[in-house]
């Protein structure tokens, strides 16, 4: 089997990893489920030779995994500095760049105090990572991202965008 044939694998398992963290309830369960939809991104980079990518999931993994516990702003600018630094040590052309911003923006949604900033956080993160995926050629890499930019749009219509029905008490 190619690197190749197995990162494409790994991304379609991430699909369901995926799928299934976003029907917990818990978000401790989520969150490891995310860490480990992460882990199995990095490896799929790796194959793919895609260092930056690879840390960067690598960092998302340990990220999911610590803030099942703690949440601070020393702690986001910790994975902020670490993220900056890995990208410039395993800088590689414009695709380290769009990996990082990608990491970077996720990083910030993670530490968002609102919903509406996380959402929009993360949907910005979607977009690179999809340009990413484009250009390194994964095609489900591809998919994976475009389904959690899809899921992340309809949230914020649902949340955000829609106006709500006048109730029938409420003329």
């Amino acid at each position: 089997m190619t690197p190749f044939l197995l990162s494409q694998i790994l991304a379609g398992l991430v699909i369901l990893v995926d799928a299934t963290a976003l029907q917990m309830r818990k978000r401790s369960h989520l969150q490891l489920c995310l860490c480990l939809a992460s882990s199995l991104l990095a490896i799929h980079f790796f194959l793919l030779d895609k260092q930056t990518a690879g840390w960067m999931m690598i960092l998302a993994a340990v990220r999911f995994f610590i803030t099942i516990h703690w949440q601070s702003k020393w702690l986001a600018a910790l994975f902020v500095v670490v993220s900056l630094t890995t990208t410039a040590y395993t800088f590689a052309g414009y695709l380290s760049l769009l990996s990082g911003a990608g990491n970077l923006l996720s990083t910030l949604g993670s530490f968002c105090k609102t919903d509406r900033a996380l959402r929009l956080m993360l949907i910005s993160a979607s977009c690179c990572w999809i340009v990413h995926n484009t250009l390194a050629f994964t095609p489900l890499g591809i998919l994976v991202e475009g389904i959690f930019l899809s899921s992340g749009l309809i949230g914020f219509y649902r949340y955000h965008l829609r106006r709500k029905p006048a109730s029938a008490d409420n003329p």
